[in-house]
């Protein structure tokens, strides 16, 4: 109780203090040791070009504890820090002389002072315990949580104070509080590409542009397995102190089954061309029957009017597309009258966050993996080798009659004497899905059927084996 009432009352004078923050323009130095035993110093770091943001927290106080669960110091080390971009220190300072290390922890027996809970168990930036309120004073840090985002020249860029500030603000403020190297100056952070691709392949890396000066051309090298494939002169445009995703042209891919991408990127005057190289591993697309599994489960924020999927055969035409709405399941099979390469490709217009919450799979004839990538941002998907017909034809493959073809309502089947009975008729639609299922019991049969005028696919399954697939077309 006597714990709630100081920490209540911490708060009370959190918020009496919050309009009496003064911050002078230049950031003082400092030098302290972390719960680790490393030494920090606030100018090496910053004279080595980098922006810092300090976070001035209590362990008792709330605001300072939804900004550590929201992890947003976390996410801008991962991106920004030694991991990431490496162009940002994040510093946490617990500055209260009134707790101890015990609270850090979240030891509430051992803890004086207050705690909201363990505020070390893995956090990737430095947590300092200051032992004397010089710092403090310093920085006239007079409310919790207080965080400074401290430009390279040492100067105090913009000044947070409370839990109501924006994190992408934030994020942005310490990017362009970095200074820009003279001249010309592109950072290449990463590539990405199909996971399984034919003959050619779609890429697209993301750069930053770490000089002052606009970068208008890029010339790339592409590599597979160490050869070069292709060069490509781009124009683009990206400021300064701004990233930009660059799509690649489409190329061609070495004929190994796993191919090493890597790509080589030139801006015309760049002062450290080391850093403008990535790579990534892609594989020669899966061979499947005439047909895929499509598994997909839409999430929340599916809709018509922003996810779908779609199909393209080997000229590139797209022959299948369906909507994905709001928590919808979709199960069913694509089928292929065209052999060679083709596409399966799943877009997301909305959040942009691909299915997070939902779920795809999309298979072989044999249950192979094509494309599993829930997390595919706005657009994604994977090529894949289908046949004609069925890859076992000389065995499987046989000739039933069906007629009349076109027809309205109706079919007269004759069974092929290399069938054996009882046999299953299957009819898809061309979405895959299945829209009637009888049993076929003797060699010549009449199957009846209400469905709308278009194309649709009839398999008979005999008992042996043996099937045929035949097209029929529904016109009434």
């Amino acid at each position: 109780m006597i714990k709630s009432i100081q920490t209540l009352f911490k708060s009370m004078i959190l918020l009496i203090c919050f309009t009496q923050v003064t911050i002078a323009q230049d950031a003082p130095d400092f030098t302290h040791t972390d719960i680790f035993g490393n030494e920090h110093n606030l100018y090496s770091y910053l004279d080595d070009g980098k922006a810092v943001l300090l976070d001035f927290s209590a362990t008792w106080c709330p605001p300072c504890w939804s900004i550590h669960q929201a992890g947003t110091l976390d996410n801008i080390y991962h991106d920004y820090g030694p991991g990431g971009l490496d162009e940002v220190v994040v510093i946490f300072i617990e500055p209260d002389l009134g707790t101890n290390e015990a609270c850090l922890y979240g030891n509430t027996i051992e803890c004086v002072g207050g705690t909201q809970g363990d505020w070390v168990t893995g956090v990737p930036y430095p947590i300092i315990d200051l032992q004397t309120s010089t710092t403090q004073s310093a920085y006239g840090v007079t409310a919790f949580p207080t965080l400074f985002v401290i430009s390279p020249d040492r100067k105090i860029k913009k000044t947070y104070v409370g839990g109501g500030f924006s994190a992408s603000e934030m994020r942005s403020t310490l990017i362009n509080s970095l200074i820009p190297d003279a001249g010309t100056s592109s950072k290449v952070l990463g590539m990405s590409a199909d996971s399984y691709t034919c003959t050619q392949n779609s890429a697209y890396f993301e750069m930053m542009n770490r000089g002052e000066d606009v970068i208008s051309e890029l010339t790339v090298e592409i590599f597979g397995n160490g050869t070069l494939i292709e060069t490509q002169v781009l124009a683009v445009d990206v400021p300064s102190l701004s990233f930009k995703n660059i799509t690649l042209d489409p190329f061609s891919m070495p004929s190994d089954e796993n191919v090493l991408l890597e790509i080589k990127v030139t801006a015309d005057g760049d002062i450290d061309p080391s850093n403008d190289v990535a790579s990534v591993s892609v594989s020669r697309a899966i061979g499947t029957d005439n047909y895929i599994n499509i598994y997909i489960k839409g999430d929340e924020s599916s809709g018509s009017d922003n996810t779908k999927y779609a199909i393209y055969n080997p000229a590139g035409e797209k022959i299948f597309e369906a909507d994905v709405n709001k928590n919808e399941v979709i199960e069913s099979k694509a089928y292929f009258s065209d052999p060679g390469c083709h596409r399966f490709e799943l877009s997301e217009g909305g959040f942009g966050d691909g299915l997070s919450f939902g779920d795809v799979e999309i298979t072989s004839n044999d249950g192979e993996v094509i494309f599993d990538n829930k997390f595919f941002g706005t657009k994604g998907g994977a090529d894949f080798i289908a046949d004609a017909v069925s890859s076992n034809q000389d065995e499987s493959l046989v000739e039933n009659q069906l007629f009349p073809n076109p027809t309205t309502n109706e079919l007269n089947i004759t069974i092929s004497d290399n069938m054996t009975l009882p046999a299953s008729f299957t009819l898809y639609n061309q979405l895959g899905e299945i829209i009637e299922v009888r049993s076929i019991t003797e060699g010549y049969s009449t199957i009846q059927f209400d469905v709308p005028n278009g194309i649709y696919s009839a398999i008979i399954l005999g008992k042996n084996g043996k099937r045929s697939i035949d097209p029929v077309l529904v016109i009434k």
